[in-house]
C-alpha cells in the first residue's frame, strides 16, 4: 500500500479534478486527524451532493492501493457520485468503470 506522495505526473490534482480539503482552521490539513473532524464528517455524508467522492475511503486501501484520505476528493459529476455512494462502490472498481460510465455512454477522465 502506497502511504506517501504521489510521484510527479501520476497525480490526481494535476487534471484539475481532486482537491484536498481542510477545516480551514489550520489543524489537521492533510493528516489522518482531519477524518475524525466535523467538517470531515460533513464532508463524507454530502460531497455527492456536489459531485464529488472520498477518493482513498477508510476500508478499501487494498483496492485503492492508498491509505484512507479523508481529505482526498475527486469530482465524477453528480450522477455517477451518487450511484458509488448508493451501491457503496469504489471509484476505481470495474463496476463502476464498466457500468456507470460506458452504459451512460459519459465520456469521462478516470484518472488513477
Amino acid at each position: 500500500m502506497y502511504t506517501g506522495r504521489a510521484l510527479p505526473g501520476t497525480s490526481e490534482h494535476e487534471t484539475g479534478l481532486a482537491i484536498d480539503a481542510t477545516g480551514g482552521d489550520g489543524r489537521c490539513p492533510a493528516e489522518d486527524c482531519f477524518g475524525e473532524t466535523k467538517k470531515s464528517i460533513w464532508l463524507e455524508e454530502h460531497a455527492t451532493e456536489y459531485g464529488f467522492i472520498i477518493r482513498y475511503p477508510k476500508g478499501k486501501e487494498a483496492i485503492t492501493g492508498y491509505k484512507y484520505e479523508p481529505w482526498h476528493l475527486r469530482f465524477v459529476g453528480k450522477s455517477i457520485a451518487l450511484e458509488i455512494m448508493k451501491k457503496e462502490l469504489h471509484f476505481k472498481n470495474n463496476l463502476i468503470q464498466n457500468q456507470l460510465i460506458n452504459n451512460k455512454k459519459r465520456q469521462f477522465p478516470l484518472g488513477a
